[in-house]
């Protein structure tokens, strides 16, 4: 049996996680949503693209739930970077305990 202190984890963000078929070779799938009118924002500011732009990209994308009903867990990121660091610890904080038993 391998240690608490022995064992890895690996954190990778992968927008095509499922389609490339990684999620195989995961134990545990923790999934990043945002409200899709936050999500349109960010994009423009980061990318400077234009309204059009984004709602092609977002068509092209599979739905919420997709990604959804494939995750383990799920953090809303509706809020601020601050926001995000904390549930992503707890995250972290919990999979550690579900794995290190």
């Amino acid at each position: 049996k391998i240690s608490a202190a022995e064992k890895k984890y690996i954190l990778i963000d992968a927008p095509t996680l499922f389609e490339s078929h990684v999620d195989d070779f995961c134990n545990y799938i923790v999934c990043v949503m945002a409200d899709e009118n936050l999500r349109s924002q960010r994009i423009a500011k980061r990318d400077n693209i234009t309204d059009e732009m984004i709602k092609s990209r977002f068509s092209s994308q599979n739905k919420d739930e997709f990604y959804i009903s494939r995750s383990d867990m799920v953090i809303y990121n509706n809020d601020n970077l601050e926001s995000l660091k904390e549930e992503a610890t707890k995250t972290v904080d919990k999979i550690k305990e579900l794995f290190n038993g």
